[in-house]
């Protein structure tokens, strides 16, 4: 199984973290590794500091643990652009079961603390909004917990809507734990994850469903039962604060895992607040970023195919980089590539893309004159730009799109600007590194 702790940076996770008090956190702008003792449990916390705007929340999955909590989707905090908190579930060291959906004790519901914990550090933070964004396990919990707060976002990518239809050994595990099944559970919690959806604007969900997982699948036709809604691949706009992105992605081992990854992250984001602020994303859009997943996770079911006996996962963004380039007929790498300042509006590297491939790039950049700088897909031949997007100075970016059949060699380019395109110069920039990785889109 996979776990985001195998590349968390060393230093945070050596010790037992560092103990802090729910009322007075005294986390400040300090990255760490904290324990929270909230209602008789010992709370493991990821905490990433960044803007206040907004805060993004992320609840563990299930996997097998060792000796260190899971922190899941830490590495996306740069592409988040705001404060984010990892919450370790606490079932597995209580309990041990193999998935813990923070459901909690005959008597307690975790999810309920969790809201409690989220709502405090909220409002300690002085932070208003925020985005429940986890996968699986951690995306179900994350529903119960928006339902309990009574508002927020939600991403909840490929969640079980309804626990009693997951493998039988983790329904038996819970069952053990609380002392009768689920369907007499006093607290309803299965039953409250689609029940207690909200029906008004103070949540605005979106579950994300991968269709080729035949776990998934099942969990996606419960929504469109309960809603009389037939999903189909795409936006299905279920109800007005409830958005069913259907996909289909395989990579040939896990189909519930494949979702998303670093790279796709800010297109992604930018999507769902499209949704979120006006209520539908572009049809195009949506279609774009599911042909992107489809053929992302095609290319890494190829090289499963290949290598039977590779342990590959594919939820560590520098295995799944090295996994493209394992499969990627073309590879070119530069480093220190120098923009000197230059009176032109126009300080740029240019490198020309050919129609019909898959391109993944990976790039940092230095400067003294901008603490940004601009990577931006661009047609010459009708001088517009197809995709933009502001990186900061001395962190590593990453950048994977497809060109089409109507893209024509030299006058499609993938372009680093030194500063925000259109203000570059008399701008210097130094491309420390620059990997770009090329595959037929067949």
């Amino acid at each position: 199984m996979y776990s985001y702790t195998s590349s968390v940076d060393a230093e945070l996770l050596a010790d037992k973290g560092r103990q802090i008090d729910i009322e007075n956190l005294d986390i400040n702008e300090e990255k760490g590794y904290f324990l929270l003792n909230y209602r008789g449990i010992a709370w493991s916390i990821l905490y990433m500091p960044g803007k206040r705007d907004k805060m993004v929340v992320s609840l563990s999955g299930g996997g097998d643990r060792g000796n260190r909590p899971t922190f899941n989707r830490w590495k996306f905090n740069d592409v988040f652009d705001c404060t984010q908190i990892c919450i370790e579930d606490p079932m597995y060291s209580l309990y041990g079961v193999p998935t813990g959906w923070f459901f909690g004790n005959e008597k307690e519901d975790y999810c309920v603390y969790v809201a409690e914990i989220i709502d405090i550090i909220r409002r300690q933070l002085g932070i208003k909004n925020l985005i429940f964004y986890s996968s699986s396990a951690g995306a179900t919990a994350n529903i119960r917990v928006a339902n309990i707060l009574k508002y927020g976002y939600v991403v909840a990518l490929c969640p079980q809507t309804d626990i009693s239809k997951h493998y039988p050994e983790a329904v038996d595990a819970i069952e053990k734990v609380i002392g009768t099944d689920l369907q007499n559970d006093p607290l309803r919690r299965n039953a409250s994850i689609l029940d207690n959806i909200r029906d008004d604007s103070s949540v605005k969900y979106i579950f994300m469903e991968n269709l080729s997982s035949n776990k998934d699948l099942i969990y996606a036709n419960l929504i469109a039962q309960k809603y009389d809604k037939k999903l189909e691949v795409g936006a299905n706009y279920v109800t007005d604060n409830l958005l069913v992105w259907a996909y289909e992605a395989d990579d040939g081992k896990y189909a519930h895992l494949c979702m998303d990854w670093r790279a796709i992250v800010p297109c992604l984001m930018h999507a769902f607040n499209e949704y979120w602020n006006d209520g539908r994303i572009p049809d195009s859009e949506v279609a774009f970023l599911n042909l992107l997943i489809h053929d992302r996770y095609a290319e890494i079911k190829k090289y499963n195919e290949k290598h039977e006996k590779a342990n590959v996962c594919v939820w560590d963004t520098n295995i799944c980089f090295e996994v493209g380039e394992a499969v990627l007929k073309h590879i070119t790498k530069m480093n220190d590539i120098v923009l000197e300042r230059k009176s032109s509006r126009y300080n740029y590297f240019r490198y020309n893309l050919e129609k019909n491939k898959l391109y993944s790039a990976e790039f940092m950049c230095q400067s003294e004159d901008v603490d940004e700088f601009s990577v931006v897909i661009y047609d010459f031949r009708s001088d517009k730009v197809l995709y933009q997007r502001t990186c900061k100075i001395d962190q590593v970016g990453e950048i994977s799109f497809i060109t089409g059949e109507n893209f024509e060699n030299k006058d499609v380019s993938f372009l680093i600007y030194s500063g925000i395109r259109g203000k570059t110069e008399m701008k210097a920039l130094k491309v420390t590194y620059l990997s770009i990785s090329e595959a037929d889109n067949t």
